[in-house]
């Protein structure tokens, strides 16, 4: 935290950025929350809500409506906000915190895989929608 603000300060601001909800800025194909939901939900095939043809290397974790329907949602959108208590302990008098929240279309990505996206735009723009908004909703 402390190099953060060190950052922030050096370059002028008197601010720093903070990303809470489904994806952190830091390593976000490891460390994000939403990332980590999507290696449980390939790694849990012993469930019977998934389908057997669901395949890390051909499908997305929401590739029709029932996903959209079952993918955890919550647990996806668990919002830590600690950082923001740890944070104040380095900054400078007068510097401030800007909550930022979602990515929506990086996160809408990495739930359908950017091919899914293009067919559905063409084929099911609905659903599409539907899934920005839940996305847009949870994060």
């Amino acid at each position: 935290m402390a190099s953060q603000v060190e950052f922030w300060t050096k370059a002028g601001y008197y601010f720093i950025p903070l990303t809470v909800g489904m994806m952190q800025p830091r390593e976000v194909a490891r460390d994000s929350q939403i990332s980590k939901v999507i290696e449980n939900v390939f790694m849990d095939y012993s469930l019977d809500k998934y389908s057997e043809d669901w395949n890390v290397l051909k499908k997305s974790p929401i590739f029709n409506g029932e996903y959209l329907d079952i993918f955890p949602w919550e647990e996806a959108a668990n919002i830590d906000l600690a950082k923001f208590h740890e944070v104040q302990a380095f900054l400078p008098t007068g510097m401030k915190i800007i909550a930022m929240l979602a990515k929506i279309f990086t996160l809408t990505r990495m739930l359908m895989e950017f091919e899914n996206i293009a067919i559905n735009l063409k084929l099911n723009p609905k659903f599409i929608i539907k899934v920005i908004e839940k996305v847009a909703q949870s994060s």
